[in-house]
């Protein structure tokens, strides 16, 4: 589903290291890809990247196949079309991701109704005189749904007034809502209580499975990456330095950075 063949991203000016060098991976339907390395690394430069939101860097040189459809030469509009309804992305920090002047309920309702075609029918609802009492209900599932309690009287809060774990739990349901062929993970269960992080992790396993999503999940942890990824792919200083079965990665790497990052693993 995705191939990224070579990929390089610099400033515009070339003169400084390339941030990404030479990156090249890959996703499948039904599989669950992880991207590991420390801070510092390229791995949210490269999630960005796959949804060409790269600026101010600039793509120098490579290609980001997405269903064979090179995305490096596509205009604003094009991938504007593509966001959401073809690749999605949950960033690392959820309080980043949402308009701290607007309710949540606003923001929500501008989301289902930017996704409206591939929700419900809501043109025809508003036509019915409902007033998109659809796109509510969904709303108020999607929340109960992530364990958001009384998702009705939740509309009128602000991002301010939630943790940063109930924000996490419902960006990534509205990342998979419209359900996207593939969906970048940045760090999901970094603001979360282990409880609800294995829960996430369980759920996610299943929506893969259910729906043939190609995840790309960030993470530094590797016991999460040990319990939900097929393959590992590990990028240092820039550059993915290996990759292959998660089996063999975390059992037998063979880079150095590799082998210290397991040996520091609290598993």
């Amino acid at each position: 589903m995705l191939e990224v063949e070579g990929l390089t991203v610099a400033p515009p000016a070339g003169h400084d290291p390339p941030i990404l060098n030479d990156v090249s991976l890959a996703l499948a339907p039904g599989q669950v890809v992880g991207l590991v390395g420390e801070s510092g690394s390229g791995k949210s430069t490269l999630a960005r990247c796959l949804l060409r939101l790269e600026a101010p860097l600039c793509i120098h040189a490579g290609r980001i196949l997405l269903n064979g459809r090179d995305l490096v030469g596509l205009s604003r509009g094009e991938m504007r079309r593509l966001r959401g309804r073809q690749i999605a992305m949950v960033q690392q920090d959820p309080a980043a991701a949402l308009d701290p002047i607007f309710t949540l309920g606003s923001q929500l309702r501008e989301f289902a109704d930017t996704h409206a075609r591939d929700l419900v029918d809501a043109p025809s609802e508003r036509a019915n005189g409902r007033n998109g009492q659809g796109l509510e209900g969904r709303i108020d599932a999607l929340l109960a749904g992530v364990g958001i309690d009384r998702p009705g009287r939740r509309h009128r809060q602000f991002p301010h007034q939630w943790s940063r774990g109930m924000l996490q739990r419902t960006l990534l349901a509205m990342a998979a809502w419209p359900a996207p062929p593939l969906l970048i993970l940045d760090e999901p269960t970094a603001s979360l209580d282990p409880p609800i992080a294995d829960r996430l992790l369980l759920d996610l396993q299943q929506t893969v499975t259910e729906r043939r999503l190609a995840v790309l999940l960030i993470t530094h942890d590797l016991a999460v990456a040990a319990q939900v990824c097929q393959s590992i792919a590990v990028l240092y200083r820039g550059r993915i330095v290996e990759s292959g079965a998660a089996r063999t990665i975390l059992s037998n790497p063979s880079h150095d950075y590799t082998r210290a990052l397991v040996a520091s693993a609290d598993w």
